[in-house]
């Protein structure tokens, strides 16, 4: 027998030497049982033949070799006996342990699991619970045998559970569905509840299991996305509802760009055309939607007045989506828009930035054809200069006459204190004269510009010189130290005489006594820089942008000196662009003022018929 051990190892693995570890003693026991039945076939047919020699014979020897014989037949059946009742407690105990490592595995694996497992009779009465039907619930195994489930149950409705034991107990059938609980610490979770009725063979009821799976967290992200389905559906139904909302402010805001007179058209952050209505698309003669998606620069192009084309880094929308501040060029400046065909029109223009975020998205700019204003200036300039000729030959004779009387003639004081004053009013009135014959050239076009070579340094000192009687007359301090020891540049003298006297005369007008201007000359490369600064009155914060307004004046300037014109910044900011530069200001009400005029050091002529009328405020010696 001790050979057979190794072959039938007490803990098996391998499920085939299991089920050889039980088939093998039978086939052996039943080949024994074989060997047996033949050996007692030949052993009778041996025992025969000795009774018949022995018969034959009456030997005594034969009969010894009989009994022999009958011995050794007793001695094989109770070894084959005894060999098969070892074989069969060996395939009993194999039998006993292949089932018991099966139920003890099926055992294990039910405690094991993490699921509520629980047996009950046919009552419902709890039989078995496993350790995750202990931790599910929080009761013991010794809280649960004896009582029903609906120790941790009992939340769901009456009807749920009359559906639910006629499921299981009459229909018998297994149910699967949902079930609220309670654990023992009062707290309420969520399982997706199994249960099995057991019928023996018999077909009678003899309980039931039951496994449930805590499904709480599940419910929860259910929950959570029921919520986000709510909350998404909301606001769709808000964004559907704002869609709508969107589309009638576009169609409002539609109708109302296309009722505007003037042009408009918006750019985005790069300067691509992402809007422009129909009276632009009229004013520069392309059809709907023509210039939508191309670059501005590429759409149409900008003149200035003498017909050169405007620098992309200059135009509108380069200039506003680059500063991110309001560009505004109105009916008296030089600006020209190229249509389809080739043709010009003067605009005047807002363009503003559009601000998201604190970020430039993009540029609007809305503009006018002001051909016919245009029109009308120059008609008014005409007038303006018909009748500026017709009052300057009264003016000089009145000018003559006087000062004939107050040469030739003896008069009392008081007589020739009136000479006096007639001849200063009517110095005045020929300045504004001559102002006005001067704004009627510009605005005409007849003004050329005549460059030759000039030290713009020498100039300003000279000029400097010309006025310090004013200086001295409201102790007022000049300082011009700061400068190159010589600037030559190729400018138009008179062009430049008439922009430095007008801004320094206001300069010298408007500062207190005790004051002091400053004038500062630099270089930039291919350009100059002059500064005149004072610290005057300033100008108003309201009255900054119309400050180079024909015939404006800001309202402390008005109090300061009610007799002044209104023309001298005007004619100075247009004698700035027949240089081909640029003017500008820094200013606050009783602080002073800073003008910067900015211009090439080599100026381009321009033909023209007429020049400026000379200034003579200053005289240069």
């Amino acid at each position: 027998m001790s050979n057979f051990i190794p072959i039938y190892p007490l803990k098996m693995v391998d499920p085939i030497r299991k089920i050889l570890s039980i088939i093998l003693p039978i086939i052996i026991t039943g080949a024994l049982l074989i060997v047996v039945v033949m050996h007692f076939y030949v052993s009778y047919v041996f025992r025969i033949a000795i009774n018949i020699n022995a018969l034959s014979s009456n030997s005594a020897k034969m009969q010894d070799i009989g009994w022999f014989v009958g011995i050794i037949d007793l001695f094989v059946v109770f070894l084959t006996v005894s060999v098969s009742l070892v074989f069969f407690f060996i395939t009993m105990r194999r039998l006993k342990e292949f089932f018991a490592a099966d139920i003890e595995k099926y055992l294990l694996a039910i405690e094991s699991s993490s699921n509520h497992i629980i047996i009950t009779d046919s009552n419902g009465l709890i039989l078995y619970a496993n350790k995750g039907a202990e931790k599910m619930t929080g009761y013991t195994f010794q809280e649960m045998v004896g009582n029903t489930p609906r120790l941790w149950g009992a939340l769901m409705s009456g009807e749920f559970y009359k559906n639910l034991w006629q499921t299981i107990k009459y229909d018998r059938n297994v149910f699967c569905g949902e079930v609220k609980n309670r654990r023992k610490n009062q707290e309420e979770y969520f399982t997706l509840a199994h249960i099995s009725p057991m019928i023996d063979k018999y077909n009678n009821l003899i309980g039931f299991v039951a496994t449930e799976e805590d499904i709480t967290d599940h419910k929860q992200v259910e929950k959570e996305l029921d919520d986000a389905r709510v909350a998404t559906r909301n606001i769709l139904e808000d964004l559907q509802m704002e869609r709508e909302n969107l589309s009638q402010a576009k169609s409002r805001d539609d109708a109302i760009l296309s009722s505007i007179g003037d042009g408009l058209i918006a750019v985005d952050r790069d300067g691509t055309i992402i809007m422009m209505n129909g009276v632009a698309e009229n004013m520069f003669g392309c059809g709907s939607g023509e210039f939508l998606g191309k670059k501005f620069y590429e759409a149409f192009g900008s003149e200035d007045e003498r017909g050169d084309l405007v620098p992309r880094e200059k135009r509108e929308f380069s200039v506003t989506l680059t500063v991110g501040k309001k560009n505004v060029v109105t009916s008296a400046d030089a600006y020209y828009y190229i249509r389809k065909d080739g043709t010009r029109f003067p605009v005047a223009f807002t363009a503003s930035p559009i601000i998201f975020n604190d970020q430039i998205i993009g540029a609007i700019n809305i503009f006018r054809d002001i051909a016919t204003e245009k029109e009308l200036d120059r008609l008014k300039s005409e007038f303006v200069s018909l009748a500026s000729h017709q009052l300057r030959t009264p003016l000089t004779g009145i000018s003559w006459t006087v000062d004939l009387f107050l040469r030739k003639e003896k008069l009392p004081e008081k007589q020739r204190k009136y000479l006096k004053d007639i001849r200063l009013s009517a110095d005045r009135l020929n300045i504004l004269v001559e102002l006005l014959l001067s704004i009627s050239r510009i605005e005409s076009g007849r003004v050329g510009v005549v460059p030759e070579s000039v030290d713009l340094v020498e100039f300003i000192k000279n000029d400097l010189r010309g006025c310090s009687m004013l200086f001295e007359k409201k102790k007022l301090t000049s300082v011009f130290t700061n400068h190159p020891e010589k600037l030559i540049a190729i400018i138009d003298k008179s062009l430049f005489d008439y922009i430095f006297q007008n801004i320094l005369s206001n300069a010298i007008n408007y500062t207190p006594k005790g004051g002091m201007v400053e004038i500062v000359l630099k270089i930039k490369e291919d350009s100059a820089l002059l500064v005149i600064s004072d610290t005057g009155i300033g100008i108003p914060k309201e009255a900054q942008t119309r400050i180079f307004e024909k015939f404006f004046r800001a309202s402390n300037a008005v109090m300061a000196k009610p007799d002044g014109t209104g023309l001298g910044l005007y004619i100075a900011r247009e004698a700035v662009k027949l240089l081909g530069g640029k003017i500008w200001y820094e200013s606050n009400e009783g602080g002073g003022a800073v003008f910067y005029v900015e211009f090439p050091l080599a100026v381009k002529s321009l033909q023209g018929k007429v020049g400026l009328i000379p200034l003579k405020m200053f005289a240069h010696k």
